[in-house]
């Protein structure tokens, strides 16, 4: 399946271009080139009745040929790709000969990208929905010589590298995806071996160089967020109730760094077993919660032995308390979700750790306005992608698919959105190391972001906070990279 300009206007009707802004002057400037509010395509204000119209006309037509196709044929157009790059190419097209792909092809106008999506098995869902994603920012930003080649790696690291040899012989210049990271660890050797970078949308850090970019959020990026907030906040001490996972040890070990960097002390942590039956005694230990007992205990038999006006008023203060003196922390981050965090996080306030008087943290798993519904994480905070672009886009999926987006979407808008800003460049299309890390960085849905020349993804995000309407904003993300 090849996405290109002359059919899409024909799937997707007219729609305001929702949001991409490229940042090309330096952040100190300031200075922004914004695609943001854009005029309304022609025909934007026809009624649903005649969008619904036009995609009926568009199923019933006959599949056009791609701009690039005809301008191809016709050879008005030098090729893009050099030497070198054909004969790297031709390296990888060896190993197709053993393998169903398509027999190699070349592209001598525009630009062909390829995006890896787990189109089908498992987790077909999120690639069709990544997928839907990128096709909406293929309306939006696209030129008309700009082709979008899906590419199914059935969620698989064997069908991801037969994914990326088809993208090489389909003349791809920048691939898109994979997802999984094991995903990523099949295709990454082709896409390097023929010399074509790729953006892919996991953040397994392991992965990052030598041509592969990450887009994926990093949790060491969240949680250095959210740790800078609070202590700013005026928290000091932090803890930490971690799950014995790789995503928890990654996460603590971020956790960790993002506290000594915003001058905080690390008191406590326990790991927890992600399948235990209960957490009572763990949190009950690591609250302390024996220890403060025993010292409420000892102060009222110290009042009591005192027995004048001041220690009876001291005693009525304690009256229906369980506890003496505070847990020995300020904020406390628990990397979790759903039923578990919401297990593990009503049994803090029950051993006396308050959400009044501690931080409750997490990262992007509490993304998840029904978390709200537990008491205790109500007023916890995370660091995430700027709510109002994600909302915005949620509607707009909504309208044109008929189905909520999961939380990964916009990473195939912003993947697909960056590819066709690059193409769009003034001497033509760019996709190298040097046009991906442009300092100054992009503006996607997910917010302001750059790729690093390790590969790594550089965000800057808000702080959000679990209401009990809905998640808010409680302090926004930077719009330069000159601030936090």
């Amino acid at each position: 399946m090849m996405l290109s300009a002359s059919v899409r206007r024909f799937v997707f009707g007219p729609w305001l271009v929702l949001a991409l802004v490229v940042v090309l002057a330096g952040c100190e400037s300031g200075q922004q080139v914004q695609l943001w509010d854009m005029p309304v395509k022609k025909g934007a204000g026809k009624t649903e009745k005649a969008r619904d119209g036009a995609a009926d006309k568009a199923e019933a037509a006959p599949e056009k040929t791609s701009v690039a196709e005809e301008k191809t044929a016709t050879g008005e157009r030098p090729a893009r790709t050099t030497p070198e790059q054909r004969e790297r190419r031709r390296k990888v097209q060896k190993r197709s000969q053993t393998m169903a792909v398509s027999p190699p092809r070349e592209i001598e106008y525009g630009s062909r990208i390829a995006i890896l999506l787990p189109l089908s098995g498992e987790h077909g869902d999120a690639g069709r929905a990544l997928l839907n994603a990128a096709q909406m920012a293929l309306f939006d930003v696209a030129g008309e010589d700009f082709e979008l080649m899906p590419i199914d790696t059935k969620g698989t690291r064997e069908g991801a590298e037969v994914a990326a040899i088809e993208a090489v012989n389909q003349g791809a210049s920048l691939v898109l995806g994979p997802l999984f990271s094991h995903s990523v660890k099949g295709a990454a050797p082709v896409t390097r071996e023929a010399g074509i970078n790729m953006v892919a949308l996991s953040n397994d850090t392991t992965l990052a160089g030598d041509g592969v970019y990450l887009l994926g959020f990093l949790p060491g990026t969240q949680v250095a967020r959210v740790v800078r907030h609070v202590r700013g906040q005026g928290d000091e001490r932090f803890a930490g109730l971690v799950p014995d996972t790789g995503y928890g040890r990654t996460v603590l070990d971020a956790y960790r760094q993002a506290v000594k960097n915003a001058g905080g002390e690390m008191v406590r942590v326990r790991l927890y077993d992600p399948d235990a039956e209960s957490y009572s005694e763990l949190v009950k230990r690591f609250a302390r919660y024996g220890k403060r007992h025993r010292a409420l205990v000892q102060q009222r038999k110290k009042l009591k032995a005192r027995g004048d006006q001041v220690a009876q008023q001291a005693l009525a203060r304690l009256e229906g308390r369980e506890t003496y003196g505070g847990p020995g922390f300020d904020a406390v981050l628990i990397p979790d979700k759903g039923t578990r965090l919401r297990s593990v996080a009503a049994l803090l306030p029950y051993f006396d750790v308050s959400p009044q008087e501690v931080t409750f943290m997490g990262t992007m798993l509490w993304n998840d306005p029904t978390l709200a519904r537990e008491p205790a994480l109500q007023g916890g905070l995370f660091a995430g992608s700027p709510h109002k672009s994600v909302k915005q886009f949620e509607k707009r999926y909504e309208k044109l698919y008929d189905s909520t987006p999961p939380r990964i979407a916009p990473l195939g808008y912003d993947a697909t959105a960056l590819a066709a800003v690059l193409a769009r460049g003034g001497d033509g299309p760019d996709f190298s190391a040097e046009a991906l890390t442009a300092p100054s960085g992009f503006v996607g849905i997910n917010g302001l972001f750059r790729l690093t020349p390790k590969g790594l993804p550089d965000r800057r995000l808000a702080v959000m906070a679990l209401e009990q309407d809905g998640i808010k904003v409680v302090a926004p993300a930077a719009r330069t990279f000159a601030t936090n």
